[in-house]
């Protein structure tokens, strides 16, 4: 019996470790390759020795090509700093957006009787199945007509869009698992619905919010075909950069470490979003081990 477990522990840590090989071998990968001088980037042969510098992160700079030393479309790089910051504001206003919103539609399933309402929200869960590239036509000429091409609005608002069904499935199921004793209760103390949804109801399921939080924001965050579509210049977001870094890597006139260290960078703000909220996400996994464990 107890080979039996020492072999069962030993394959979860094999299984464990080889996962762990999988997934961070390519992070691990594009890091050094951000810290890599040009040289070492352009060898035919792989480089393991080599002298760390930040050169590729120097987006401020103009773009030289490796090749004649001269400058490729000089001061594009110097956008980098704006792209991020679009990237960042859209994404939390869009993650705003989706979960005021659909807490809103997840309070009114969960609370009251809609006729209607879970064949709806059945039917927006299949929507967000199809491909975004499926609306940008319409969305573009719309978005044209009525001035929220190339906006941060307007991209928000698409993002949030996206996100929104499955925003409301997850706030829909932890509201469905928090009793209204307690909301009728604050009722009957005289406490109006926007007193109790803030003071009672909230509190009681900042798990559920901290999860669709962070689906929402990585719907807008690694987005790629609306930025592309749908923005030019004002509204353009960190992918926009990254796309056209990536077309001078592709005829040769760029090495990999900016677009390395682009993606290094592009991963930070996931990383601490997420670390910001992990407490609740724990929070949220350990309360429903323990709910599964006493059915």
């Amino acid at each position: 019996m107890s080979n039996s477990i020492f072999k069962a522990k030993n394959l979860r840590f094999v299984i464990i470790g080889f996962w762990l090989i999988i997934v961070l071998f390519p992070l691990s990968w594009i890091a050094i390759t951000s810290i890599k001088p040009t040289e070492a980037t352009l060898s035919t042969t792989p480089v393991f020795l080599f002298t760390p510098t930040l050169q590729n992160y120097m987006f401020g700079a103009e773009i030289m090509d490796p090749h004649t030393n001269e400058p490729i479309f000089a001061g594009i790089a110097s956008q980098f700093p704006r792209y991020l910051g679009n990237s960042i504001l859209i994404a939390l206003m869009s993650t705003f957006i989706a979960l005021a919103a659909g807490l809103t539609f997840a309070y009114s399933l969960s609370r009251f009787k809609i006729i209607g309402g879970t064949p709806l929200l059945a039917y927006m869960l299949t929507l967000h199945a199809v491909t975004p590239i499926v609306f940008t036509p319409a969305l573009f000429e719309i978005f044209q007509k009525i001035g929220l091409h190339d906006t941060h609005i307007g991209l928000s608002l698409i993002y949030a869009t996206f996100a929104l069904p499955l925003t409301v499935w997850i706030l829909k199921n932890f509201l469905d698992g928090f009793p209204k004793t307690s909301e009728e209760a604050a009722k009957v103390d005289g406490a109006s619905t926007f007193d109790v949804l803030l003071r009672i109801t909230l509190p009681q399921i900042k798990v559920g919010l901290a999860v669709a939080a962070v689906f929402a924001f990585a719907v807008a965050w690694n987005d790629f075909i609306f930025t592309l579509s749908l923005t030019e210049t004002n509204a353009a977001t960190f992918v926009f950069l990254a796309d056209f870094f990536d077309d001078l890597l592709r005829v040769g006139v760029l090495t990999p470490g900016p677009l390395a260290s682009m993606s290094i960078i592009h991963m930070i703000p996931s990383f601490i979003f997420a670390f910001l909220i992990q407490r609740y996400l724990l929070i949220g996994f350990s309360a429903g081990t323990i709910r599964k464990e006493m059915k």
